[in-house]
């Protein structure tokens, strides 16, 4: 997912920011936006598809652990990654959002709210809607399940046991998930209402940032929940944070010799 939100941002965020800025509307560079769109569309069907496979391997090891690595095991691992990858591949060339500028959002409409230019043909507004009303429809419908059934047998299975029988790790694990897979029903949800209802600019603005947010903030989520990361970036950063502290320190010191004895001094001082 990591690899996913580095391509996907850049196209759905920065670029449509810059795009915003400088005013600028499809017509100006409309190879650039398609395929700005064409990446950040068919990353979601991407991310979303991952989404919802990694619910089913969640829902599999926790509730039926003898099964999962039949379903997951080994190499197949491998293979349930190609799904996303080949289901973005082609939906995302077929069917892509484009930013707007007027409504300051993805829209299957470019030309969406110009008049003479809105509803232009050569963008299959019908298909379009159709597949992606069902493709996010499916999206929420699958991690509800997973999910929901996820936590109703774990409490079948502690209330019959009377004690835990779900590990400290698979909570961690399950904790994250839901986390990150929870998000993916704003978005999806927001986006199925803007196929066919007109909504104020700001509800088109928030479902835009709710893009954003599914593929920029899953790095903060699991900093928050990862004990073991947090530790990691806290060794990575912590000779650089102590570094900087130390010249401040001897910063300050020569200073304050200056000042007394009304003399410059001057200090190398060598990493």
């Amino acid at each position: 997912m990591g690899i996913y939100d580095i391509f996907i941002l850049p196209c759905n965020g920065i670029i449509t920011g810059l795009q915003v800025i400088q005013g600028q509307h499809f017509c100006n560079n409309p190879k650039l936006y398609y395929f700005t769109g064409v990446i950040g569309c068919g990353g979601f069907y991407g991310v979303t598809t991952l989404c919802v496979i990694l619910a089913f391997d969640r829902f599999l090891e926790m509730c039926f652990p003898k099964i999962a690595p039949y379903i997951f095991g080994g190499f197949k691992t491998y293979l349930w990654m190609c799904v996303p990858i080949l289901y973005q591949i082609y939906f995302g060339f077929q069917l892509p959002h484009i930013f707007n500028i007027k409504i300051y959002a993805m829209h299957h409409d470019p030309f969406h709210l110009i008049p003479t230019m809105e509803n232009n043909p050569k963008f299959n507004f019908k298909g379009f809607q159709t597949f992606f009303a069902w493709n996010n429809s499916l999206v929420i419908a699958f991690l509800f399940f997973f999910y929901g059934g996820l936590i109703i047998v774990a409490k079948m299975k502690t209330k019959f046991y009377n004690k835990p029988t779900i590990s400290k790790v698979q909570k961690q694990m399950t904790t994250q998930a839901l986390c990150v897979c929870g998000e993916m029903f704003l978005a999806p949800m927001l986006h199925i209402f803007m196929l066919f209802v007109e909504f104020p600019v700001y509800i088109e603005i928030m479902a835009h940032f709710s893009w954003i947010c599914l593929h920029g903030d899953t790095p903060v989520i699991y900093f928050i929940l990862n004990k073991s990361l947090r530790k990691a970036v806290t060794k990575m950063f912590s000779p650089i944070i102590k570094s900087s502290a130390v010249v401040q320190t001897s910063q300050r010191h020569v200073y304050s010799i200056s000042q007394h004895s009304n003399t410059p001094v001057n200090l190398n001082i060598e990493n």
